[in-house]
């Protein structure tokens, strides 16, 4: 429980230090304070339950504390309990009457002073009413005006021991400029100075008060007591005028009941500002409340016809978008559910007097179990029949009746045509689970839907028979292209067998010719040198060695010649369009044979054949795709390599693996090299149909062609075909 706290004002240190120890044994928080702005000061920073004053203090008295605390709407409910060591009843009847609750002489028992404290404490009422900051106790600030710096010095000496803030000014204009700069609550301006007259200063200085943001009160001091002039003084707009010469109880008096008024009319200002402000925000309040209760009745009113026409729009919307049947249909259920009261849907298309769902949404377990939405329902007998020629709101789903399961209360639905060019091609149903889902309006409105989702049907079956149109000339298109690319392929190596055969026949004839003389020479020779020999001499016999050498050397070199030819003769061989049977192993040193100036010594082939290597396939094309491979093979190693060929059979595919020590093929156009005309060589040197031409041949013979590779890491192609045809 928090404890009460109570502001002490009194500036005898000794009487202030008893009633502080009073308190405190009695269980209170107490603060001290001698002067009362120093308490005002304190009540800025937190606000007592109760205060206790001295009725005299130095500057503003105990008095005039209780009328500025009376005066601030945060503080008049602080019970305000007055001390003093004057026992008269003029003096108790004055604290009284300037806004005390109650009155104790200082010389009263501690245990009175106790039961008068308990009881005010009863009535106290601490509430911060409005923000602090705009309630806050200030102290006055005044500037005297006066020429005569002895009178100018008195008056701010004794304002100041009131309370006041002061500042002094010698003549008019030097006054007017300090107004203009600083915020004064008052002016005290003596009627004679050296600048300007009396009535004039009187009215400039009210002037400058209508044009300033924080407004002074103007008390005039007069040298003398002439009714006229101070008359004229008050005329020209001053609060109050007095002489200079009354007792300055009496000046101090008359400011502070000016300065008070002052405050009591700007508080009264503030507080009417402030009920206006309520009163404004009230009015504002009951006037939006009232517009938001008539906009609310409009938005009841209205919030159908806006649901149903957004998710009409929104069905147009998707009808817009979609590219295919199933995108239009879907779609379309999508933005209806968006209508109001409906929650599921079909739609299904005639088809040779049938209907076909193309799609539907959230239908209900009832309806999609097996069976359940088979047959005709009663709104597509309608439809048959020619009466669904409108969109009608159907009593209750015939379908929903039938079924057995949950239709989470499902029951009701209304049925949309779906038509173009006057014919109807089948219906939209939207079901939901109250009567009557969509007002006249709405059902003109789905009318015209029907007949978008009808266009939009027709207009994605012609988009996607024309793209499947597009697709077969593309298809066709690119056939054609590989057809082209393989018959100049073909024709190539057609030419290249010629060419090898014509140069094959022509070397073999002379070569059999030169070989069967060679052989007789040979025959010869040794025959003869049997009856010679004897007879040489040795430097003969070292020349007759020399010459069979030479013999033996051209026999040699005329049998690689005849190697050749016949591998000449059986490539020229492969280019023969019949399914027949080929040792493939032929086929592959006759390639070798003609790509042997391209290895020349920079990269060997090491050959690992299987003991059979004979298969039926179509020897020219086969032999075009090892041709290609290896050339390929031999194109991807840069300086020195090998190149490694296995073959294999098992009891179904025969393979042949070339692989070579190469770059490699990147990761990112593995995917591509099949495709026609796609190469990584610079232009001239390649056009991209090798392997895709060597991938349809092996597609022909009904085998695959498969490649392993990595960058930096070399490639393994793997040509597999059935030997068994």
């Amino acid at each position: 429980m928090t404890m009460d706290r109570i502001l002490v004002v009194e500036d005898s240190e000794t009487q202030a230090l008893r009633f502080r120890n009073l308190l405190e044994e009695a269980g209170f928080e107490v603060d001290c304070a001698a002067r009362a702005d120093v308490a005002l000061n304190k009540m800025n920073q937190k606000l007592p339950h109760l205060v206790i004053t001295d009725y005299h203090l130095p500057g503003v008295n105990g008095d005039e504390l209780c009328r500025r605390v009376r005066m601030n709407v945060n503080t008049r409910g602080i019970p305000i309990l007055m001390l003093t060591s004057d026992e008269t009843t003029q003096a108790e009847q004055q604290g009284l009457e300037s806004g005390a609750d109650d009155y104790v002489w200082k010389s009263a028992a501690d245990e009175i002073l106790l039961i008068r404290v308990q009881t005010l404490l009863k009535k106290s009422h601490v509430q911060a009413i409005v923000a602090q900051e705009e309630t806050r106790f200030t102290t006055s600030r005044i500037l005297v005006v006066d020429d005569s710096p002895t009178y100018q010095e008195y008056i701010a000496m004794e304002l100041q021991r009131a309370g006041y803030q002061v500042d002094t000014a010698a003549t008019g204009k030097e006054a007017l400029e300090k107004l203009a700069l600083q915020s004064f609550d008052g002016v005290v301006l003596d009627m004679i100075l050296p600048d300007m007259s009396g009535t004039e200063m009187c009215r400039r200085f009210v002037a400058a008060n209508r044009t300033l943001d924080h407004s002074f009160v103007l008390l005039m001091l007069t040298g003398g007591e002439d009714p006229e002039e101070m008359n004229a003084v008050l005329a020209a707009g001053a609060d109050d005028v007095t002489g200079k010469s009354k007792d300055i109880k009496i000046i101090k008096a008359r400011l502070s009941t000016l300065i008070r008024r002052k405050l009591l009319y700007e508080e009264n200002q503030r507080i009417i500002n402030e009920f206006k402000e309520r009163e404004i925000a009230l009015l504002r309040a009951r006037a939006e409340k009232k517009a938001a209760e008539e906009r609310a009745a409009l938005a009841d009113q209205l919030a159908h016809s806006n649901r149903s026409l957004t998710g009409m729009f929104g069905i147009a919307e998707e009808l817009n978008k979609a590219v295919t049947q199933k995108d239009v249909c879907e779609g379309t259920l999508k933005r209806a559910m968006e209508l109001p009261n409906v929650r599921a849907g079909w739609i299904s298309v005639v088809d040779n007097g049938n209907f076909r769902i193309l799609a539907a949404c959230n239908l209900p377990p009832a309806l999609v179990t097996p069976g359940a939405m088979d047959g005709l329902c009663h709104c597509q007998r309608m439809l048959l029949s020619g009466e669904l020629d409108s969109v009608t709101n159907i009593l209750e789903c015939e379908r929903l009746q039938k079924a057995t399961g949950d239709t989470n209360d499902l029951l009701y639905h209304a049925s949309v045509p779906i038509w173009i060019g006057g014919e109807t091609i089948g219906v939209m149903n939207l079901v939901g689970s109250e009567h009557g889902l969509f007002s006249d309006d709405d059902l003109k409105n789905l009318y015209a839907v029907g007949n978008q989702l009808g266009i939009a049907l027709a207009r994605t079956r012609l988009v996607e028979q024309i793209e499947s149109a597009n697709r077969e000339l593309e298809t066709a298109n690119q056939e054609l292209k590989e057809a082209q690319s393989q018959l100049v392929q073909t024709a190539k190596m057609a030419s290249l067998g010629e060419l090898v055969a014509g140069v094959a026949h022509e070397i073999n004839n002379p070569l059999a010719f030169v070989i069967s003389h060679l052989t007789t020479v040979m025959e010869g020779l040794a025959g003869i040198l049997q009856e010679i020999e004897p007879h040489l001499s040795d430097k003969s016999h070292i020349r007759l060695n020399k010459l069979q050498q030479r013999l033996q050397d051209m026999q040699t070199g005329l049998e690689r010649i005849k190697d050749l030819v016949i591998k000449l003769r059986t490539f020229s061989r492969l280019d023969e369009g019949e399914f027949k049977q080929v040792n493939i192993e032929e086929c592959i040193e006759s390639v070798l044979t003609l790509l042997q100036y391209r290895l020349k010594d920079r990269i060997s082939v090491v050959r690992r054949y299987g003991d059979d290597n004979i298969i039926n396939c179509y020897p020219g094309p086969l032999n075009q795709v090892i041709m290609n491979v290896i050339s390929n093979a031999i194109d991807a190693i840069e300086g020195q390599g090998v190149i490694t060929i296995t073959t294999k059979k098992t009891d179904a595919v025969y393979s042949i693996t070339i692989a070579d020590t190469g770059k490699g093929i990147p990761d990112d156009i593995r995917d591509r090299v099949f495709e026609p005309f796609f190469t990584t060589k610079p232009v001239g040197q390649g056009t991209g149909l090798g392997l895709s031409i060597s991938f349809g041949i092996v597609k022909k013979h009904g085998g695959k062609l498969e490649i392993r590779s990595g960058q930096s890491s070399g490639t393994e192609v793997i040509i597999t075909i059935p030997w068994k045809q």
